[in-house]
């Protein structure tokens, strides 16, 4: 294959299309293509029909203290106090990952205490997913093992009380895994932290 290939005519790269391409604004943290309150901002080429395509989602409007340590709201903080600015938020799922290759990712900071809870996704679960079909594992010696359960939170220093439909299954910090291992049949997960957030999923065992 390779003799063939050297046997052929050598030629550049092929010309890009600029008839059919727009410059627009992306945002550099994602590739998306940059909403309003996007930071920071580059430029590329991209083709005429990526325009429709949605604005990156995954920044958001916060209101904080100077400091930015907390968030904060009209509930606890006077408005002529508080500091507006964009922030790059993931889903929790997602911070899990993404966290581990780019060390200058800073988490969403924490509602300041006092302050009425905002209704957001505090916990995410990366497995199982919901509706999911589990088949029990077996090692090499035929003997039945048990799933690993992962889950991510939004806070790092969060606390998540896991339970297996009546039965508590434990609390992890920092690392949120848990060994389990269910019956065959249908089966409730719920993930509560500290403050009261829940996540709920409901999965199926098979042998």
């Amino acid at each position: 294959m390779f003799d063939i290939f050297s046997l052929l005519p050598g030629s550049g790269w092929f010309d890009q299309p600029y008839d059919e391409m727009v410059v627009t604004p992306v945002c550099r943290l994602g590739g998306h293509k940059a909403s309003v309150i996007c930071e920071p901002v580059g430029s590329v080429y991209i083709p005429a029909a990526g325009v429709i395509t949605p604005v990156y989602p995954y920044h958001q409007r916060i209101h904080s203290t100077a400091d930015e340590a907390f968030r904060v709201n009209s509930s606890c903080e006077s408005p002529s106090r508080m500091v507006s600015r964009s922030w790059f938020v993931l889903p929790p799922s997602q911070e899990y990952y993404y966290r581990n290759y780019r060390m200058d990712y800073r988490p969403l900071p924490p509602m300041k205490p006092g302050c009425n809870p905002e209704e957001s996704r505090q916990i995410d679960i990366i497995y199982p997913e919901h509706n999911a079909i589990l088949f029990l594992p077996k090692g090499f010696s035929g003997e039945k093992e048990k799933f690993i359960f992962k889950a991510a939170h939004a806070r790092r220093d969060a606390t998540i009380y896991w339970h297996l439909d009546d039965l508590f299954l434990g609390k992890t910090s920092g690392t949120h895994e848990v060994l389990c291992e269910p019956e065959p049949g249908i089966h409730l997960l719920t993930l509560v932290d500290e403050q009261g957030n829940q996540r709920k999923i409901s999965f199926q065992v098979r042998e």
